[in-house]
């Protein structure tokens, strides 16, 4: 049965492809207008979720006051198309080249070029535009180098591991160089999402909507072991969250699940419907998780894409399981996953961050996720540094210890205390310096 399906879905692969391409060509020109005023076009030709967002942002705020213009061609089923509403001073298109179908849990793609004629697709739309408009047409990469000469970090540019991340410290640069305005949902689009969470909730909730926090809470799950760059940025089970869930709601905030797990329906009971899902109040979940990550006060989860928008609103923002080792998201408390060597014993900071900076594959050591302890120790002290407004801890300037080729050390982040003590019960682990001064103020 699984061969015939999978004899069906070549069968019409060509086809499908075919009516994407028209389609795309009608959207390209409905939009030519808009083309022809923009100074700069940019080209995604491929890339997952966070680049959909980290592209455009950059764009808008690098080529300021140009009409620049985003062009995605998307065949990816982790891209959201509804991004395209975050932003009122940049045009985002998609460009889509496959279509989804869903059945039951199961998403299935449908169409999809292959890897040269994806390349080539690109190529022609590329001398399309620039015959047809004034516009300077670049790549992605050529944004990102663009990017990357604002905070160049050369350990960055000349690390393999770590050349795809080079643009992120320019990144940050610009967030904090050149103002631009918060990126949201529509009015009408966020009034929805919020009467429909406003009525979800029980009537104690709803009693204290005026001033009831929100914490978008972000579960990666996504890939397979074949791809470990993918797959080892999954964050633990979702069981595993219910304690913190459970102590952000004692302490005042309602929880709205974003990501790729869902969320059993028994969760709201449990938490007096404190915890909210789209499918619990019947949004479609690609505007929901846009809401979420845009408006929420705090912002907890996993490493993925779901991280960049808070980033970008300058949102409170703590990552658990963060990984590989060495990656920083601007701004942001870190919490590492949990990495033992061949006896079970946990590798010393120093060392981790040295040798295995950026890898993916580990070998010969054992990556875990964070325990619900841990989860539930992270998001306790970083509550408590909030509501305290400074709380000096030992691990306050430990990313500035390591060597260049850290991200993390080069885009404000801080080390969650709950990762640090692990390593100081374990072994005996004792930072240096970062004692008694004040962190930096997020948002």
């Amino acid at each position: 049965m699984r061969k015939l399906g999978s004899l069906l879905l070549k069968s019409i692969r060509r086809p499908i492809l075919l009516i994407c391409l028209i389609q795309s060509g009608f959207r390209l020109l409905l939009a030519l207008p808009i083309l022809r005023k923009a100074k700069v076009i940019v080209v995604m030709e491929e890339g997952g979720f966070g680049h959909t967002i980290a592209g455009p942002e950059a764009a808008r705020r690098l080529f300021k006051n140009q009409r620049p213009v985003f062009i995605l061609l998307s065949d990816r089923n982790f891209h959201n198309a509804k991004v395209r509403l975050l932003w009122q001073d940049i045009h985002v298109l998609f460009l889509r080249l496959v279509w989804h179908v869903q059945f039951g849990n199961q998403e299935i793609l449908m169409g999809g070029p292959s890897l040269d004629f994806r390349k080539k697709i690109h190529a022609v739309l590329v001398q399309w535009l620039k015959r047809f408009t004034k516009a300077e047409v670049i790549s992605l990469q050529e944004l990102y180098d663009h990017v990357a000469f604002l905070h160049p970090v050369p350990a960055l540019s000349k690390n393999k591991e770590m050349n795809s991340v080079r643009w992120v410290p320019g990144w940050a640069r610009l967030l904090e160089t050149i103002p631009a305005e918060k990126v949201r949902l529509p009015s009408a689009h966020r009034r929805i999402i919020q009467e429909r969470i406003d009525r979800f909730q029980s009537p104690t909730a709803s009693a204290e909507n005026g001033t009831r926090p929100l914490c978008c809470l972000y579960l990666r799950a996504r890939g397979d072991h074949v791809n470990l760059e993918s797959f080892r940025r999954n964050g633990s089970p979702a069981e595993s969250y219910l304690p913190a869930i459970g102590f952000l709601i004692e302490k005042g905030y309602t929880v709205l699940v974003t990501g790729d797990r869902l969320t059993n329906p028994s969760y709201a009971q449990e938490f007096d419907r404190r915890v909210i899902c789209a499918k619990f109040i019947g949004i479609d979940p690609r505007l929901f998780d846009l809401f979420a990550a845009t408006e929420a006060n705090l912002w907890i989860g996993d490493t993925g894409g779901g991280t960049w928008l808070s980033i970008i609103n300058r949102i409170p923002m703590l990552v658990l399981n963060a990984f590989p080792i060495g990656f920083g998201a601007p701004y942001a408390w870190m919490c590492y996953k949990t990495i033992l060597d061949k006896a079970g014993q946990l590798i010393p900071p120093m060392k981790l961050f040295s040798e295995h900076c950026y890898d993916f594959e580990m070998d010969g050591l054992t990556v875990h996720d964070n325990s619900s302890q841990e989860i539930l120790s992270a998001t306790a002290a970083f509550l408590q540094s909030l509501s305290l407004g400074s709380n000096p801890d030992e691990y306050l300037h430990f990313f500035q210890n390591l060597p260049e080729e850290v991200l993390a050390k080069h885009v404000h982040c801080r080390l969650s205390p709950a990762w640090g003590n692990l390593s100081q019960e374990r072994n005996g682990w004792q930072p240096t310096g970062g004692l008694h001064h004040e962190p930096q103020r997020i948002g």
